[in-house]
């Protein structure tokens, strides 16, 4: 049947909605079918309007089915819900599973404070067990996590990797990795021809190759 009445492109363009890191191993190849089915779609479109409706429904389909769900189980796993979604593509639901999208995506970022480190690291293992990847889940949770920047932590990291002062060239008294061609100091002259005469000086086996 299709994916039915399609949303305005541009909306669809101007729209943030939060997606799964990736595509559900389950899910896998029934989304594939469904991008093949869109591709030819689009090739054999001649009419603008139909062009334009293949690359629309190209645009939606990610966000219709791979929206971040609110929550999943062990007996409801993301694969199961994207091939759910999926269903209800190809029995005409694009508009109702857009806004679905579009509500969850408002949900989100209506959250009174951003999750903690270990809010986002409990996320992030219940994910990879609903994958499958249990081993990945284990050790996200076995992890000490990222620590949030405060005065402490960076206290912590400037006793542990003092920073020393620059490197003082002794010849001109300047940092060694400043200017790239200091100035010589008064009592430190030199001619041209002095400076051949020590370059034509020089052994072949220093260096000297001309």
């Amino acid at each position: 049947m299709g994916p039915g009445q399609l949303p305005p492109l541009e909306e669809l363009l101007t729209t943030r909605v939060p997606l799964l890191a990736h595509i559900p191993v389950f899910a896998r190849p029934r989304v594939r079918d469904e991008l093949v089915l869109l591709f030819r779609e689009l090739e054999a479109s001649t009419a603008d309007d139909d062009t334009h409706r293949a690359c629309t429904a190209l645009f939606l389909l990610p966000a219709c089915i791979l929206f971040t769900p609110d929550s999943a189980t062990k007996e409801d796993s993301l694969g199961k819900i994207v091939k759910r979604r999926l269903t209800r593509w190809q029995a005409g639901e694009a508009q109702a599973l857009w806004e679905e999208a579009c509500a969850a995506a408002r949900r989100r970022t209506g959250r009174s404070k951003p999750p903690t480190e270990g809010a986002r690291q409990l996320d992030r293992a219940r994910r990879q067990a609903q994958d499958g990847a249990y081993s990945k889940a284990v050790s996200t949770l076995l992890s000490d996590g990222v620590h949030e920047v405060t005065d402490e932590v960076q206290e912590a990291l400037i006793q542990k990797h003092p920073q020393e002062a620059p490197a003082r060239n002794p010849l001109f008294n300047k940092p060694a990795l400043g200017a790239a061609f200091p100035r010589a100091p008064a009592h430190v002259k030199f001619s041209v021809q002095e400076v051949r005469e020590a370059i034509e000086s020089t052994p072949p086996r220093l260096g000297r190759r001309w």
